[in-house]
């Protein structure tokens, strides 16, 4: 592996799995992840197509077709778009609500919908390719 032979990740990983010993009180899990951030003026995958559709205040559509792409999608880039998805939906016009828009059941709904899927995918075992 890679990783093995950098020695910047070696003490990242180590530092990482010291923390977790000492904030799980003495309980190792055995699972330590690197989270790096992304640059944020990366877009997501269809993230452009949903944008356009909000633009237009065609919200049921942008979101029947979120949940088309969940299909074509990995779990964690899925909720990542769903969550960008009702982010924007929630912070666009919150004074004055057009018509069309999805009400703030909905929008908290699917937000409640996305933390399920992805409890279920921090679950789910992993695979190392």
């Amino acid at each position: 592996m890679l990783e093995d032979n950098d020695f910047i990740i070696r003490q990242t990983r180590a530092a990482a799995e010291g923390m977790a010993y000492i904030l799980g009180h003495g309980k190792s899990t055995g699972r330590t992840e690197i989270v790096f951030p992304q640059d944020q003026r990366q877009k997501l995958p269809h993230q452009n197509e949903l944008q356009q559709l909000i633009d237009q205040h065609q919200y049921a559509q942008a979101a029947e077709r979120l949940l088309k792409y969940q299909r074509t999608m990995a779990d964690q880039d899925f909720v990542k778009l769903g969550n960008w998805f009702y982010d924007q939906l929630n912070s666009s016009n919150r004074s004055n609500r057009p018509d069309g828009m999805l009400s703030k059941q909905t929008i908290i709904a699917g937000l409640r919908q996305l933390r399920q899927l992805k409890l279920d995918a921090d679950k789910a075992p992993k695979t190392i390719r």
